[in-house]
């Protein structure tokens, strides 16, 4: 019989997921992706009702995750069966950067040898790893029958393109300005960008000069798609929001099908960064406001609506300052907007965003308990915003949950 209880170990469990899979991506993601995966498992394990994950990397909140104690009274083997799921559908969600080094890191950092579930476990990882080893000579046998991308040859094309798309909106010496001013705040991340050389050159055809030292041939190339992204991230989210909108579908014809195919061979991900750029933090803060304010109305009135929400959102201001950032007209002037959001918002981090989003909504519900507010609040969110506002660290199941 095992000492622990369900709830050290799937405390302990998450925690190392979290911390495994952020050091693979980045922390956001890893704690999204986690309460991804636990929300799909709750339909089968309804137990998981019992956990929540919050956000805190960078926050001063001390509790990253909290368990309810009645966790601790479900069957052992239901609960086994639900953390082998756990690991597994972690494993697969994070696709190639689940490697041999990512299972033996999981194993390894799992401690209580005696215990009998964490031996089993254990020995369940035992055996993934040796799944891996077999699946990845496979994929190494037939990746020889494939063209082998060197990173060079993606770097070069990616700034290419990013220069032709800024100087249609700027000179090609701001363009090139605004290149190296990205690529200068991403070194601190990813110190190999310092040899990636870009400068204005009018003997080139393309008006810029890039220069690419050999040696980032040899870094892991889901290192260097991660930096890639971020870049392409990022100039997309600095052009007008007008033009913002189809920059990848721009980036992709303008870069052509051989090297989007590139691209993609060394792990970029389009979806992912079109996502990152259309849902910048004016853009969902507007929408989370819009859909709070048009629930509330819904049960009470538009007036009442929009002070609840302007009275929470000035209330708070003082704790989280990106809400300085936003105007609310609680006076329900018709002649003005409701709300306006300054572009600066786009510069604060996200997770700082993400923080304010769920005290705004737990203190509105707090304060104003016969109404229903976050199933409502879900469902006219859309799974695509809903998405967002979860990579946030908003875990509105367990809000929902909670004030049921």
């Amino acid at each position: 019989m095992s000492e622990l209880k369900n709830s050290e170990i799937i405390t302990f469990i998450i925690d190392t997921l979290v911390k495994i899979i952020s050091k693979r991506t980045s922390p956001s993601y890893a704690h999204s992706t986690v309460n991804k995966i636990i929300n799909q498992l709750l339909i089968k394990y309804d137990f998981l009702q019992y956990v929540e994950i919050n956000n805190t990397i960078y926050s001063e909140i001390d509790e990253k995750i909290i368990i309810d104690p009645e966790i601790d009274n479900v069957q052992s083997t239901d609960f086994f069966n639900c953390v082998k799921e756990l690991i597994n559908s972690s494993t697969k969600a994070i696709g190639e950067k689940a490697d041999f080094f990512f299972i033996r890191e999981l194993r390894d950092n799992f401690g209580y040898d005696n215990e009998p579930i964490v031996k089993d476990l254990i020995l369940n990882l035992n055996i993934k790893q040796f799944e891996y080893i077999v699946n990845r000579k496979d994929e190494i046998h037939r990746d020889r029958t494939f063209f082998q991308v060197k990173n060079t040859e993606v770097i070069t094309p990616i700034i290419t393109t990013l220069f032709y798309l800024l100087n249609k909106a700027t000179s090609e010496t701001e363009a090139v300005k605004i290149l190296n001013k990205v690529k200068s705040k991403n070194k601190e991340n990813y110190d190999f960008l310092k040899n990636i050389s870009i400068n204005n050159t009018a003997d080139n055809d393309s008006n810029v000069n890039i220069s690419i030292a050999d040696e980032l041939n040899t870094i892991p190339s889901a290192i260097i798609a991660e930096a890639l992204e971020k870049l392409i991230q990022e100039i997309g989210k600095s052009i007008d929001e007008e033009f913002n909108q189809t920059f990848i579908t721009d980036f992709k014809i303008v870069s052509g099908e051989l090297d989007i195919e590139k691209m993609k061979k060394i792990g970029i991900d389009f979806n992912r960064i079109n996502l990152a750029i259309r849902y910048q933090n004016k853009t969902i803060t507007t929408k989370v406001l819009q859909v709070l304010l048009d629930v509330l109305s819904s049960k009470t009135s538009k007036s009442s609506a929009i002070t609840m929400v302007g009275e929470t959102v000035t209330l708070l201001q003082g704790i989280h300052t990106i809400l300085n950032y936003i105007k609310i007209n609680i006076s329900n002037d018709e002649d003005n907007e409701i709300f306006v959001i300054l572009s600066e918002i786009n510069s604060i981090e996200s997770y700082k965003l993400g923080t304010a989003f769920r005290d705004i909504i737990t203190i509105i519900q707090e304060n104003h308990k016969y109404i229903p507010l976050i199933e409502d609040f879900k469902k006219q969110l859309g799974d695509e915003y809903l998405t967002e506002v979860e990579k946030l660290g908003v875990n509105l199941h367990f809000l929902e949950l909670k004030y049921k």
